[in-house]
């Protein structure tokens, strides 16, 4: 019998809280910019969504190292605007420079219905 509170390696990120675990992003979901700075892009998404309820799903990336972008899709495609993702930001909303709203089929997921960050990215790039 395996103990039901061992750590197994899944790539997730969580920590532990009072009531449980909260799922943090993918280790995966990191990336560093050309100033040394390294950005946890799961919990930013993750801050997002919860701060702008229409956003369904969030990608922030950077193509160029100095400059983020963020792909979303939301409720009835509403329309988000730069700056209330720039508020959701901190220390990184300087560096945002583009929204980009996708439909849902543009969107490539994991079998366990999670974005697949890289394959989204070359979908977006096509």
């Amino acid at each position: 019998v395996l103990d039901p509170d061992r750590w197994v390696a899944t790539g997730d990120r969580v920590e532990r809280v009072p009531e449980g675990l909260v799922y943090l992003g993918r280790l995966n979901d990191r990336f560093k910019l050309e100033n040394g700075k390294m950005v946890e892009a799961g919990t930013w998404e993750r801050r997002i969504k919860e701060r702008i309820p229409p956003i369904e799903d969030a990608l922030l990336f950077s193509d160029d190292g100095e400059h983020l972008e963020l792909l979303l899709r939301t409720v009835d495609e509403h329309r988000v605007l730069i700056d209330e993702v720039r508020a959701c930001l901190g220390s990184l909303s300087k560096l945002l420079e583009a929204v980009h709203h996708l439909p849902e089929e543009d969107w490539v997921r994991t079998r366990k219905g999670d974005i697949a960050r890289e394959a989204t990215l070359q979908a977006l790039q096509r």
